[in-house]
């Protein structure tokens, strides 16, 4: 690139190596990237680009970035560094966001009874226990393609809403409503006094078929990870245990895998199931 630039804080290309640390603030590659700058570009604090890289994809991040005043920074070659970086492909962009901001749990209650009081059928999900920042991506991101209102984690007990969840959501977080709350057993309570039900995707012998379940109740679907699973205390806010039928021999599905079929259950049994009478 040559002649001035229309970008805002854009800095000369740096003729180095940039090595950038990894951290719960960065999001990387192509596509989150894009998303971030067409949903949130307030939240972006800024952009490390590699300068020599061609292609359509840089040329429209450098113009997005222009039009929505994000800073933008150049080097010659960028290296995350750090837990996790060997499986970060950042296709020479990140960015770096400012600090995430939750929706207040009282929000979530207030938009679930507003739904239930006009008549709708609120669909959340629930993350416990999930370790995988990939698998929390992933579940976000059939969470927003089955309509669901909100997403719900534990501070303590899930994976951090990073870059690699950013990364296997593309573009979902920065749609999505993502509450991260304290103590996930009194939030599931909560949310059934104001008129949801909680389903658990557990297996065993208490756990309904899920063909077998009513999911067009207003519902929060309650997905815990491939190893312990959903914590006892969670699991006893939950109305229903349900599982997903599968082939002899076939222990269980990965949770991001296992909670897409659900909300689609969900989401079918909304659309396409008769009401019973």
């Amino acid at each position: 690139m040559s002649g001035a630039s229309p970008l805002a804080g854009k800095s000369a290309p740096h003729r180095v190596e940039r090595k950038i640390p990894m951290s719960d603030d960065l999001i990387w590659g192509t596509h989150p990237v894009m998303a971030a700058l067409a949903d949130s570009p307030d939240k972006i604090a800024e952009i490390i680009l590699v300068q020599d890289r061609k292609g359509k994809k840089q040329r429209e991040i450098i113009d997005m970035a222009a039009s929505r005043r994000v800073r933008l920074h150049f080097c010659a070659a960028l290296r995350l560094t750090g837990e996790g970086a060997a499986e970060a492909r950042h296709q020479g962009v990140v960015a770096r966001m400012a600090a995430r901001e939750f929706l207040p749990f009282s929000d979530v209650l207030t938009m679930a009874s507003q739904a239930i009081a006009a008549g709708h059928s609120p669909l959340l999900v629930a993350a416990d226990n999930l370790n995988d920042p990939r698998n929390l991506g992933a579940i976000a991101r059939s969470a927003l393609a089955a309509g669901v209102m909100a997403l719900i984690v534990p501070k303590d007990h899930c994976a951090p809403v990073s870059g690699l969840a950013a990364k296997s959501a593309v573009g979902a977080f920065e749609k999505l409503p993502v509450c991260q709350v304290t103590n996930l057993a009194q939030s599931l309570k909560a949310l059934k006094k104001v008129g949801l039900w909680n389903f658990a995707a557990a297996s065993g012998a208490a756990s309904t078929c899920l063909y077998d379940a009513d999911l067009r109740l207003p519902a929060c679907v309650v997905v815990g990870g491939e190893g312990e699973g959903i914590r006892p205390l969670v699991l006893r806010q939950c109305d229903w245990r349900i599982a997903i039928p599968m082939a002899d021999g076939v222990e269980s599905l990965n949770s991001s895998v296992a909670a897409a079929v659900i909300l689609f259950e969900a989401r079918r049994q909304r659309d396409f199931a008769p009401k019973a009478a």
